[in-house]
């Protein structure tokens, strides 16, 4: 098995929250896990999955990945 940081969840969540306090003055629990889940053969083709789904959004708005 190996562990999955989601630093797609990490960036975006980040600013979403910043955005909210800033904008919405909306106060973000201090703690908002984005988590780190763990990968193994049960859960592997739906992770890649998701990876490749976030690749081709990237490179439709221009993004290098």
């Amino acid at each position: 098995f190996t562990l999955d940081q989601q630093f797609f969840s990490q960036g975006f969540f980040a600013l979403m929250l910043a955005w909210q306090k800033l904008e919405r003055n909306f106060n973000p629990p201090p703690v908002f896990d984005t988590g780190n889940a763990i990968v193994n053969k049960a859960n592997i083709s739906a992770i890649d999955k998701r990876d490749k789904a976030i690749q081709q959004l990237a490179k439709r708005y221009g993004l290098k990945v």
